[in-house]
């Protein structure tokens, strides 16, 4: 699962320079995202969300999803189905052509609208990058129109791969574009402080609003350790490169206590003219 959370301009997107399509590509993705006319192709996404088709009746979806949080922002219903039954479980066509998108489900939270989508498989090189750009304007869209901000867009791939004769060039543009990418825990932030001889761990979401707090003492060897399960067991941290910086930032607030330095997160402890040195094993 794929989370975004950004502040981009879905009119004028930011098109990085890996990227194999550009501005002009994503206009033409996009005529047929948004379009209800599928013209001679078996199916389109479009089609499926802007005239789907039941009992001989063609349903805009997006429009009954609008109509639903206009008379109800926190309605739980407010979805469209791309999965014909009919006609995609054994299709008739030849090869079988089937939607790839069969889900998408607004929700609103406060004043935020976000949306999750489900493919049932997803090629993440050759079509991913312009499923997210085409469903973050259905998001940005649907959110004006009912009055919201908009939240984060969530992106379920059941089978998620690259196909075998795209490798060369997907191991050549990681190759180029080798960097550090910075990825924020969906289940937000943890600020680590030092408070006496205690270490205490605030839970905060993406607008630094606290959401929880712990507190371990430090009198015993091992607070860094027991702190640690406490997160685990509240299980407040996805992400693993997130686990790994707590972990050490975890420790280094312990030895703080035990050095009585001053401690800051993600900064070094603080100098002092002792020249003893704790040495610990965390067995996280």
């Amino acid at each position: 699962m794929v989370s975004v959370i950004s502040k981009e301009d879905i009119k004028n997107p930011t098109m990085w320079p890996f990227f194999e399509f550009g501005q002009e590509e994503l206009k033409s993705y996009f005529s047929s995202f948004f379009s209800a006319e599928r013209g001679e192709e078996a199916y389109t996404y479009g089609e499926r969300l802007f005239a789907y088709e039941i009992d001989g009746q063609k349903l805009d979806q997006v429009t009954i999803m609008v109509k639903k949080m206009k008379s109800f922002p926190f309605n739980k219903g407010a979805m469209a189905i791309l999965w014909q039954a009919g006609i995609d479980n054994f299709p008739i066509r030849k090869p079988w052509l089937t939607p790839c998108l069969t889900l998408v489900q607004g929700m609103c939270l406060g004043e935020k609208f976000f949306l999750t989508a489900y493919f049932r498989s997803n090629d993440m090189f050759g079509a991913w990058p312009e499923n997210a750009f085409a469903l973050r304007k259905l998001q940005t869209e649907i959110a004006i129109k009912i009055g919201k901000e908009v939240g984060e867009l969530s992106i379920i791939s059941s089978c998620a791969f690259i196909d075998e004769s795209d490798l060369p060039r997907v191991e050549k543009i990681l190759k180029e574009n080798k960097r550090s990418f910075c990825r924020l825990d969906p289940r937000g932030d943890l600020l680590i402080e030092v408070a006496g001889r205690e270490i205490v761990v605030k839970q905060l979401d993406s607008e630094g609003r606290v959401l929880g707090e712990l507190r371990e003492k430090a009198k015993v060897v091992g607070a860094a350790k027991r702190m640690a399960a406490k997160l685990m067991e509240q299980m407040v941290i996805s992400d693993i490169g997130h686990a790994l910086d707590i972990g050490e930032q975890l420790g280094r607030a312990e030895d703080a206590i035990a050095l009585k330095k001053k401690f800051e997160q993600d900064k070094g402890l603080e100098e002092t003219k002792s020249d003893k040195v704790v040495h610990r094993s965390y067995n996280w």
